[in-house]
């Protein structure tokens, strides 16, 4: 009954794209609009942030040149109050190269050089075994600036990489995948899609030791991983591109793992955390994108089955790692094998909607194996004068009640706006994020932000 929920989710919950995931060599399905961004946006109102009011606005341009890409965040907010222009944004870290949203070279999968530099979203690794849906930031308000990039040379020999935050305090979570496909150059249908990768994934971070809610003790000496994959297109034509693959990884011990045990475990918990040691999993996967009638329609199809061990949590780097880093980890010495699909659905109409789901689901889905539920929509033009936006992940689930639950395992950001002229926009953004608090440690961060402001495609 559970898994025939999730699994409903996706449908119901095609509400929604998954963020940006994409299995090696198969594009960004339904991202076709939003990934190649011409436009400026700037948009003027009021919100509250940490109890305090502010007026003003964002400027916020995205342009494209070829296959040069960036975009900018430029927050003018004023305090109600006194006037004073708000500054914690460019507070520590990157501090005004937060300004700077991204700046992307190529697009990834799709041409042999692409390079990101900036906010992060959607990153994977391979096929997603040990990072999947990673993102660099959890909050809206303390973008990090960090690298993704992908080469291939000589359609053989690639490699494929992320770091999360350029943060001088700290090494940072650092993940590298070379992979090779020995048929590359030749033209033998299939034959020459196969490819072999091996990923690395550290983190060391010590950047945010944020009071009792939140630090990163566990990771004084690293949180390391690696794996081993593999995979090919049955079919690679401009009607269907079809992968088939499988990986193998590991999450080795946490060397220093005594922040991580807890006082309120019970004896079973205590014995299985007492053997504590290095996990391992293995997956098989399909996934395949389908475009219909002249690319009017596309769909974007994942299913994979996983089965993994003690220890081991599949994708365990992913879009809520950031939130709390040593809860993550702690999980580990509790987790007991299991198995379970990790299954996502897409769809592209044209640019007018695109919505998908994605959901992680254990067969035996409990505590120490909850489900991982993703979500998005994007109606930019289908409704005259409405446009609609919406993303969501909540981690942790352990019962059908919990999948929309806003609390600190969520997060969400939705956008309506009605477009009063075709330049003039007017509407409502609301965010559930995490933002460190005066104290230093990590609190909700709960936006509603009224706007009406200016949106300029251009078309060139």
């Amino acid at each position: 009954m559970k898994k025939t929920f999730f699994l409903f989710l996706i449908f119901i919950g095609s509400v929604f794209q998954i963020f940006a995931q994409s299995p090696a060599g198969i594009a960004n399905s339904g991202l076709s609009y939003f990934d190649n961004p011409k436009s400026i946006n700037t948009n003027f109102g009021y919100t509250q942030i940490n109890d305090k009011s502010y007026v003003g606005l964002r400027f916020q341009p995205e342009l494209t040149f070829g296959k040069l890409g960036f975009g900018l965040d430029v927050p003018l907010l004023f305090n109600a109050e006194d006037g004073e222009l708000r500054t914690e944004e460019f507070e520590d870290g990157p501090g005004y190269l937060r300004l700077i949203n991204y700046v992307r070279w190529g697009r990834k999968k799709k041409d042999p050089i692409y390079l990101k530099v900036g906010s992060l979203q959607g990153e994977y690794l391979g096929f997603g075994m040990l990072l999947s849906s990673y993102s660099n930031s959890i909050s809206y308000e303390k973008r990090k600036i960090g690298l993704s990039f992908d080469f291939l040379i000589k359609n053989k020999i690639g490699l494929e990489g992320i770091y999360s935050d350029f943060n001088s305090e700290s090494f940072t979570l650092l993940g590298l995948r070379p992979y090779y496909r020995p048929f590359g150059d030749t033209h033998i249908p299939i034959v020459k899609t196969i490819e072999f990768g091996t990923s690395f994934v550290t983190d060391r971070d010590q950047t945010s030791p944020l009071g009792e809610t939140a630090t990163n003790n566990t990771l004084e000496y690293g949180m390391n991983a690696w794996a081993l994959d593999a995979g090919a297109f049955l079919l690679n034509t401009g009607f269907i591109d079809w992968t088939v693959y499988t990986q193998f990884g590991m999450l080795m011990k946490v060397k220093e793992n005594s922040p991580i045990f807890q006082d309120d475990w019970g004896d079973e918990e205590t014995k299985l955390a007492l053997a504590y040691k290095s996990g391992s999993g293995f997956s098989v996967g399909s996934a395949a994108r389908m475009n219909f009638i002249l690319n009017i329609f596309e769909l974007t199809a994942r299913i994979e089955r996983y089965w993994h061990g003690d220890y081991f949590i599949p994708q365990f780097f992913d879009v809520g790692y950031e939130i709390n880093k040593d809860a993550k980890i702690s999980s580990l010495p509790v987790t007991s094998a299991s198995q379970g699909i990790y299954a996502s659905l897409a769809a592209d109409l044209i640019n007018q909607i695109i919505v998908g789901g994605g959901v992680l689901l254990p067969d035996n889905v409990s505590e120490h194996h909850p489900a991982r539920l993703f979500l998005s929509l994007d109606i930019p033009r289908l409704i005259p004068r409405i446009i609609v936006s919406g993303r969501y992940f909540r981690e942790g689930i352990t019962d059908f009640s919990e999948a929309f639950a806003l609390d600190e395992k969520s997060q969400a950001n939705v956008r309506i706006a009605y477009k009063i002229y075709p330049f003039l926009v007017a509407g409502v953004d609301y965010k559930w994020s995490f933002i460190p608090n005066e104290e230093g440690n990590i609190e909700i961060d709960k936006q509603i932000f009224p706007y009406v402001g200016l949106q300029i495609p251009l078309n060139y």
